[in-house]
């Protein structure tokens, strides 16, 4: 038993032999339930509105790959602005006038812990 389609494509590929079938047959298909002329304005309409959506979608692609690469290029002016500015050794006071503050004083590593529960699995002979 056949079963009905999920996806758009196949929907539409189905509703287009549902169409061509009551056209071409209606003597095996007396009193259709459904007005064909209406049915095909619908079938069409459809592609029409998904043409739309590919043609939006593309765009909408197309802006955010513009505003992402607007976006990089403008940390990349911003951190050279900053690196200048640091570069001219300023107060925390002048640094806070483009925004930005002295670097950060680096904190030592702290010393690892002890290893515990330490369990050889195999040990590597080595003749000397």
């Amino acid at each position: 038993m056949s079963q009905f389609p999920k996806n758009r494509p196949e929907i539409i590929d189905l509703a287009q032999k549902v169409l061509n079938g009551f056209t071409s047959h209606p003597d095996t298909f007396p009193n259709q339930p459904l007005d064909l002329e209406a049915y095909r304005s619908n079938i069409q309409k459809n592609y029409i509105v998904y043409d739309r959506v590919a043609t939006l979608r593309a765009a909408l692609e197309e802006a955010i790959q513009e505003a992402e690469d607007s976006t990089s290029l403008i940390g990349d002016q911003t951190r050279t602005g900053v690196r200048y500015a640091e570069n001219l050794d300023l107060t925390e006071q002048q640094l806070a006038l483009i925004g930005w503050g002295n670097r950060a004083t680096p904190a030592p590593q702290a010393v690892p812990g002890q290893t515990r529960n330490l369990e050889i699995l195999s040990e590597a002979r080595r003749d000397l």
